[in-house]
């Protein structure tokens, strides 16, 4: 097993530990061996289920599927499923026997559950009853769940199946569509799950027998994934839920009394001015987290006066997280971190920050980042070219995957990194790079009618691409002429004139949406042109 060595900034005990190398299901096994009469889940329906017995389902669970449904090594196997109890035993039973386990999106429509399969090729699918109308038509048998109890409990006399790990194996496909919308399925190494978690133990703060909500889709979002295995390879008790929605969100928290929360900005967000906050309601939240999207600063310290006000002694922190390194790559955890820095890197992940030329940018300096370790993906499915691109090799022959973020190492704060923005929604504007995301940060500060805000951009002969601002608001009732005079003295006096919007596209709708949640920038931009022709916008500037 390789040795690990990383940087000073976490406990020195790091030094002196091993990478694993088994399956996430014997990893599991590992760690929980002392905490088998602990609490491993807690279900919605009242149930609590110990460690041990987990574990022993988990084993009937691989012996039903391998035995009644005929599933065997190496078999690519959908599962389309809601977070249960259930669910959890399925998944790290087909991880057990040695399959490919791909992520459907159970909400997915016919159309959408029927290109993702046609992505990947799955030779079963294991859906929810409730979503099984979502296979009709698709060529792929299916196989429903919940079980019968009684088909799962005659598999018990069967005899021990064999247990399966080849390192470097891809045993996971999840979805990514980032913030380019471009939604490809991504091959992941089921030990690189390992990896990460065990990496956490370095980084959050929970101890065994404390609660982690599991409201995050595991069955395809990478971060429900991890969120899942960190909290059962720490021997928490990890609370599941099928109401993921944010209006359900604080009463999950209530009701499971979470020790540890993870949740994007709109699931914070929905903290401030709830009746259902009150003294002492988060007495037990340690450790919160949020993910997905930018967290507006003053939103970010109303959802902590919120948490303050009901009993919590933490704050916010933030995750950087990719679906190509199972997720978080960067944690700045609140209290912990410099707030605004995306935080250290977590442990076993490498970091290079590199300028066009992959050569080493200086520190304060702005460049792309690269990422390296063995939570890194093998590539894109059926992509080949995608797969090729995402890669640099460089003379000590390490292989990196290319971001496609841009960031900087701070100089007031040293091994924190700040972030910049996706170098792939990076454009020229004359001669000046434009960081959409550095404008959207600054709009979504500017006025508290400004909800979303998305820059995209549109080709011109003269200065080869324009910014265009689509800005979600809560009503139309305001005064545009001096909103617009507002943004364009924050822009100049902040970033240059370069990035003021040639054009202003007002809404009161939310921005569109990928399947992975995140604003559909492409989609926007590629009928920017279409909004251009079809309906007057606001005109902020004049390049004759």
């Amino acid at each position: 097993m390789e040795k690990v060595t990383f940087t000073d900034f976490y406990d020195n005990k790091i030094y002196t530990e091993r990478l694993p190398n088994c399956t996430p299901t014997e990893f599991l096994r590992r760690r929980n061996k002392n905490y088998m009469n602990y609490i491993a889940i807690s279900s919605e329906d009242g149930r609590k289920i110990t460690y041990e017995q987990m574990h022993e389902e988990i084993d009937r669970y691989a012996k039903y599927l391998y035995y009644e449904k005929g599933i065997r090594k190496e078999d690519r196997v959908g599962i389309s499923m809601l977070n249960s109890p259930e669910s959890i035993y399925i998944l790290y039973a087909l991880y057990e026997i040695g399959c490919e386990v791909i992520g459907l999106n159970p909400f997915n429509n016919n159309l959408r559950m029927n290109k993702d399969i046609m992505d990947t090729k799955p030779t079963r699918v294991i859906v929810i009853n409730k979503m099984q109308n979502n296979l009709a038509n698709i060529n792929v048998s299916p196989i429903i769940y919940p079980f019968d109890e009684n088909k799962i409990k005659e598999s018990e006399k069967k005899p021990d199946i064999e247990k399966y790990y080849e390192p470097n194996r891809v045993t996971d496909v999840i979805f990514t569509g980032g913030t380019t919308g471009n939604h490809k399925g991504t091959e992941l190494v089921g030990n690189g799950i390992n990896c990460v978690a065990q990496a956490l133990d370095h980084v959050f703060v929970a101890k065994p027998g404390m609660t982690q909500l599991g409201n995050i889709p595991f069955s395809n979002m990478c971060f429900g994934r991890i969120t899942l295995h960190y909290a059962l390879a720490n021997n928490l008790n990890f609370a599941s839920t099928t109401k993921f929605m944010p209006q359900d969100f604080v009463s999950e928290i209530i009701r499971t009394h979470s020790d540890a929360v993870t949740g994007g900005p709109v699931h914070w967000n929905t903290l401030h001015n709830n009746p259902l906050v009150k003294p002492g309601v988060f007495s037990n939240l340690i450790q919160a987290t949020s993910g997905g999207e930018y967290f507006k600063p003053a939103e970010e310290a109303l959802a902590n006066e919120a948490l303050k006000y009901g009993g919590s002694k933490t704050s916010i922190g933030s995750v950087l997280g990719m679906t190509e390194f199972w997720a978080p790559v960067m944690v700045c955890m609140g209290g912990l971190n410099t707030p605004g820095t995306i935080g250290y890197p977590i442990p076993y992940t490498k970091v290079k920050v590199v300028d066009e030329n992959f050569k080493d940018v200086k520190d304060g300096e702005c460049g792309s980042l690269l990422l390296s370790g063995p939570a890194m993906m093998k590539g894109y499915r059926n992509r080949p070219n995608d797969t090729l691109s995402a890669f640099w090799t460089d003379e000590e022959n390490t292989k990196w995957y290319i971001t496609g973020d841009n960031v900087k190492k701070s100089l007031e704060n040293p091994n924190e990194y700040i972030y910049i923005g996706r170098s792939k929604r990076n454009f020229v504007c004359g001669i000046d790079n434009i960081y959409p995301e550095q404008i959207e940060n600054l709009l979504l500060e500017i006025d508290e009618n400004i909800k979303e805000v998305a820059v995209t951009k549109i080709p011109d002969a003269k200065y080869q691409y324009l910014p265009i601002y689509h800005i979600c608001v809560d009503s139309m009732d305001f005064d545009q002429k001096a909103l617009e005079d507002k943004i364009n003295i924050m822009i100049v006096n902040h970033i240059g004139s370069s990035a003021l919007p040639t054009k202003i596209v007002y809404t009161l709708e939310y921005l569109p949406r990928t399947s992975n949640a995140k604003i559909d920038y492409a989609l926007l931009e590629k009928n920017d042109n279409e909004i251009l022709c079809e309906k007057p916008l606001s005109l902020t500037r004049n390049f004759n």
